[in-house]
């Protein structure tokens, strides 16, 4: 039986004893007003620590109601970034929202992913000496994880009345 764990991206953020050092996501929107109809560009970008291994478990995931969102790619942007001196994977979608109802939204982004401890020996270690017990992940091995972002406000505004052609509805 394998327990998940959630990951609150911005409660935990840097606190270094908390798992969240291991993976967080952050959630940006172009703008927080637009309106209904409007297509607004947006990006997702997840990071975990280097020294784990990470498989996907999902794309991407909006939480909220009032927009709809374009699809996000199988294939994110990947690359290696370093934030307050860790090494981190990050894991980058960009795409796009649209309001489709008018109102105050609270839109936040929710990934799940499986961390499973990288297993590296030391230099002059016996290669048959399991060190992982020493791995500060080993109590993450094979832990499904789910992160998610900070909620990010979104005002839908109605389609301005000045300028819309007769029978516009």
């Amino acid at each position: 039986q394998s327990q998940s764990t959630t990951i609150d991206s911005d409660a935990n953020r840097h606190d270094t004893n908390n798992q969240k050092e291991l993976a967080f996501i952050e959630f940006e929107i172009e703008k927080t007003e637009a309106f209904v109809g409007e297509t607004i560009p947006t990006k997702v970008t997840a990071f975990f620590d280097r020294r784990a291994r990470v498989n996907l478990n999902s794309l991407p995931q909006l939480s909220g109601s009032g927009v709809l969102a374009d699809p996000f790619s199988n294939t994110p942007e990947q690359r290696e970034v370093v934030i307050d001196g860790v090494s981190y994977i990050s894991a980058t979608w960009n795409s796009f929202l649209t309001p489709i109802k008018e109102g105050s939204h609270s839109l936040s982004i929710a990934l799940d992913a499986m961390l499973v401890p990288s297993r590296r020996r030391s230099i002059g270690t016996n290669m048959f000496e399991d060190d992982i017990f020493n791995n500060i992940f080993a109590q993450y091995e094979n832990r499904p994880v789910r992160i998610i972002s900070p909620p990010i406000p979104l005002s839908s505004l109605p389609l301005p009345e000045k300028g819309r052609p007769d029978g516009f509805s």
